[in-house]
């Protein structure tokens, strides 16, 4: 939601209704929203904090008790033809259609400090979730009849830095498990492909078949920029 938006809502709301904010920018610039003049009816919801919701609607399920859905409704829906332009090659077809398929979260947060961006902010710090948690659900969705895998997390590449383990010894495992699929990762930083690129290389062309795209996010800008 942006702040505009949100204006729009608090203008038109009855002085009693309470406003719930979640997204990036409960975490970002929580400041302005306690400075607002209708900061009392409005609570945040933090993109790591969701169980918070649970205190304010009296759900009858937790949200701790839902389970991560790999596929959501959205996913199913019937959308309008995108356009060809934005989509022109085979790979960017393939991984627009991985977004809308089987998705499995490695990770939260990050291990970057870059200047331009307030994503670290909302994130915050690095936490992987564990293989075997990951790898479970990676076979739940092959034996569900499943093709296509998109891995997800604010930084795919960061993957068991804080808890032992690399996103190396994550693919091996993920490549080793018998079947026909194709991987995708999302929003794996450059600078780990760098750091492995010894080992992921040969791992990657060792699976030829098996690899999807991986979205290899490349960031710049002039000295300029980066100062403002």
């Amino acid at each position: 939601i942006s702040f505009s938006k949100l204006e729009k809502i608090l203008h038109k709301k009855r002085p009693e209704v309470q406003v719930i904010v979640g997204g990036c920018l409960t975490s970002i610039d929580p400041e302005r929203f306690a400075n607002h003049p209708a900061s009392a009816n409005i609570h945040l919801i933090e993109t790591r904090n969701l169980d918070a919701i649970d205190a304010l609607v009296h759900p009858t399920i937790k949200m701790i008790e839902i389970p991560d859905p790999h596929i959501t409704v959205f996913d199913q829906e019937v959308k309008e033809p995108i356009k060809t332009e934005t989509y022109s090659t085979e790979e960017h077809w393939e991984y627009w259609a991985a977004k809308q398929g089987y998705k499995i979260r490695v990770d939260e947060g990050c291990l970057g400090n870059c200047s331009f961006c307030v994503t670290r902010i909302a994130t915050k710090r690095l936490t992987s979730i564990p293989i075997d948690t990951i790898l479970s659900a990676f076979q739940e969705g092959i034996m569900k009849g499943y093709k296509t895998f998109l891995f997800t997390g604010d930084d795919t590449g960061a993957y068991g830095q804080d808890i032992g383990c690399t996103i190396v010894d994550l693919l091996t495992k993920i490549l080793a498990v018998p079947g026909d699929y194709s991987v995708f990762f999302h929003d794996f930083n450059i600078n780990w492909l760098m750091k492995y690129q010894d080992q992921l290389i040969p791992l990657f062309k060792a699976n030829i078949p098996r690899m999807g795209c991986f979205n290899f996010p490349i960031q710049g800008s002039t000295d300029r920029i980066l100062k403002l």
